[in-house]
């Protein structure tokens, strides 16, 4: 029992690293990239609208 309960503090510090790491990331290209995004969001195909709609969520951006 101690030792799952251990795994899931593991696993819950490793999503909590991935999560930040992925914010810093989605916000370096927003700042690089922000008119690139805007473009794609309003005239690029399906994927590439959900693609740039994904990465301004996870950067907190709009």
């Amino acid at each position: 029992m101690a030792g799952e309960v251990q795994q899931n503090q593991s696993q819950s510090t490793n999503l909590d690293s991935i999560s930040k790491e992925s914010r810093k990331i989605a916000s370096q290209i927003c700042s690089d990239d922000k008119d690139t995004l805007d473009y794609l969001e309003q005239f690029g195909n399906e994927f590439d609208r959900n693609l740039a709609r994904t990465i301004k969520l996870v950067a907190g951006v709009e």
